[in-house]
């Protein structure tokens, strides 16, 4: 006859045997992606959201981004920026702040930062990027490689924040071949959400601030 504590641990191996919940694989769908993958159901557990570690952190950074769209839409936000961009406190007003930047990017390996693909900028173009603060020869991803599309687009002054691009054009945009580029070039960053404006180096020259002034109210309107 087995002692009673014997026979007390096998009532207890029973009883939680019993009591045990197998575990079984369910079919979820990746809230990011959508791919279906398979996660262990198990009760009061955390079945999962996502399908893998990739598309937990590119939720949170497009959750990210979504908070910061609607932060760029107020009209608060929008203030503040103005009046940082154009006071004193904003050190890039300064031509000193601006060279000693650029001397700093350059020594670490970007080597466009004078105009387009290493020539100098010209003084409209010069004039505008000062006025505005904004970055020069900025490249735009154009995202999956499409057929006769290069990988990017180069915007001469642009304000990624609000998507505007500005392009600063000589004589040689007059011409027909050279429109028909500018156009294609317009098309693409439109279907990415740019805008794109466009001002002569002679109306830069003749009238600046009426050039910044259509360009805040672009920047206003993206708002």
């Amino acid at each position: 006859m087995f002692p009673l504590w014997i026979l007390i641990v096998r009532i207890m191996f029973a009883t939680l045997c019993s009591m045990r919940v197998r575990t079984k694989n369910i079919i979820l769908n990746c809230e990011f992606c959508g791919t279906e993958f398979r996660r262990r159901d198990k009760p009061r557990a955390n079945r999962g959201r996502f399908c893998s570690p990739r598309c937990v952190g590119l939720s949170g950074a497009e959750r990210s981004r979504e908070n910061l769209t609607r932060l760029r839409k107020t009209p608060e936000f929008v203030a503040k920026l103005n009046e940082h961009l154009y006071s004193s406190t904003n050190p890039f007003n300064t031509p000193e702040v601006r060279a000693k930047s650029a001397a700093s990017l350059k020594k670490r390996g970007y080597h466009n930062l004078d105009g387009g693909n290493g020539r100098p900028l010209s003084v409209p173009h010069s004039m505008l990027a000062a006025r505005l603060g904004w970055p020069t020869e900025y490249a735009v991803s154009l995202g999956k490689r499409l057929p006769n599309y290069p990988t990017c687009y180069k915007l001469d002054i642009a304000n990624p924040a609000y998507k505007i691009g500005i392009e600063v054009d000589g004589y040689s945009h007059k011409t027909t071949s050279i429109k028909a580029k500018d156009a294609k070039k317009e098309d693409r960053l439109s279907q990415l959400g740019w805008t794109v404006l466009r001002f002569s180096n002679q109306s830069i020259l003749d009238d600046l601030e009426s050039v910044v002034a259509e360009i805040m109210a672009a920047v206003k309107s993206s708002t």
